[in-house]
């Protein structure tokens, strides 16, 4: 399976330091970043685009309702927005013992595409997902905006992602909002006051965008309050819930001097809350109730995951060599330093009298070449055929049923 086209390197094929290790009479405040970037992205279209380095991806899997699930024959897909690639389940016990797969814009494996919730019905069993390119190595996975402990699955064959915690991959994806971690929102609310009432409104929505439906629950407290007192009250609002809130500090004092810390569980709400503080019938000291947000909540869709992993072909030493005496000699062309020994277009030379004709020095160029010898030995060790980009191989039997398109590998 081919992995994402990359155009442009995942990052530099040299760094600064390597540049100028083998660059002498360069300017030691000369700004390397151009050259650098401008070396690396010829070497990578030179050398057949096959060293993209490491590059890192997310992906939302089964956008899709129930894709894992067994009972129903054939292959199924599900639109995959908004990426432009495709990705193959597979599970142990489905029921008619086929992958199950999610197509997206470009042309399907095969000739049945789903663009809105899954046709198919019955059990979800997805132990095995396998992802769109070769992976080197998984950063994290986050299921309902919380990180899924490594310990919890493998990588296999290169490209498939297996629990082994005895658990499954979700058999859907909420792909309304980016897939992000939870982060829990955290209140600081000080009650200057000895007696008397405050209140605090909670307001969560829940729904697609476009869609939302407030629910706005507000909690009366006393000024004295205990923070398992205020804890309880909390709890007790249908939008916050058992376990949806941590309640330190307090109580309410002439001065304010215990603040309550309030922190909202994020991943056992449906957003992150918008929270208000107000006056009832304070009294004593101050009299007021005030509100300090120490961090800003964050609820990933409910419903969504992700899968954040590296692939691509790291540069070679002598590649990363390579690109540096690039750079090294496109820098002391541009800044005009002594010892620059790029081939400039000089075709005639008239002096006292001679003239000197020259071969066209840029003739190099059709044969995919730079005209610096260590860097063209090298493009011609790892690309001798002057490719493009790495061979595929097709497989005419496997046309997709929209756009024509054929199943593909690459090398």
């Amino acid at each position: 399976m081919a992995a994402p086209p990359v155009e442009v390197p995942c990052a530099p094929w040299a760094t600064p330091d390597e540049v100028r290790a083998c660059c002498g009479g360069l300017d030691p405040l000369y700004d390397l970043t151009g050259a650098i970037a401008f070396a690396t992205a010829i070497l990578y279209r030179l050398s057949g685009r096959q060293f993209p380095g490491i590059c890192e991806r997310t992906v939302q899997p089964c956008m899709g309702n129930n894709c894992g699930c067994g009972g129903e024959g054939g292959d199924q897909f599900w639109n995959l927005v908004p990426s432009d690639w495709w990705v193959r389940f597979s599970g142990a016990s489905l029921g008619d013992g086929n992958g199950h797969f999610i197509a997206t814009s470009g042309a399907p494996e095969f000739g049945i595409i789903n663009l809105g919730n899954s046709c198919c019905s019955g059990t979800c069993e997805m132990p095995c997902i396998d992802l769109p390119s070769t992976v080197n190595d998984v950063v994290e996975i986050l299921i309902d905006g919380e990180v899924l402990d490594p310990s919890a699955y493998r990588i296999e064959a290169y490209r498939r992602i297996c629990r082994i915690d005895g658990g499954v991959w979700p058999c859907g994806n909420n792909f309304y909002g980016e897939c992000v971690e939870n982060v829990n929102e955290i209140q600081e609310i000080t009650v200057d006051a000895t007696g008397g009432q405050w209140q605090i409104s909670v307001l969560t929505t829940t729904g697609p965008p476009l869609q939302q439906t407030m629910d706005t629950q507000v909690a009366t407290v006393d000024a004295t309050a205990s923070a398992a007192t205020l804890q309880a009250a909390l709890e007790a609002l249908s939008n916050v819930g058992s376990g949806g809130v941590i309640v330190t500090g307090g109580p309410g004092d002439a001065g304010g001097t215990t603040p309550y810390t309030i922190e909202f569980v994020a991943v056992q709400l449906t957003s992150a809350p918008t929270v208000i503080v107000s006056d009832v019938s304070l009294s004593g000291g101050a009299s007021t109730v005030a509100q300090l947000q120490i961090q800003a909540g964050v609820r990933a869709p409910v419903g969504s995951w992700c899968i954040t992993y590296l692939y691509g072909k790291p540069v070679p030493n002598d590649g990363r060599y390579a690109a540096a005496k690039f750079a090294c000699q496109i820098a002391l062309n541009n800044c005009g330093a002594e010892g620059c020994i790029l081939p400039q277009r000089l075709k005639e030379l008239t002096r006292e009298g001679i003239t000197m004709a020259f071969a066209d020095p840029l003739d190099f160029l059709d044969q995919g070449k730079t005209g610096i010898y260590e860097v063209d030995l090298w493009l011609q060790t790892v690309n001798p055929m002057r490719l493009q980009r790495r061979a595929r191989m097709y497989r005419p039997d496997r046309r997709g049923g929209i756009g024509g398109g054929i199943k593909t590998w690459t090398s």
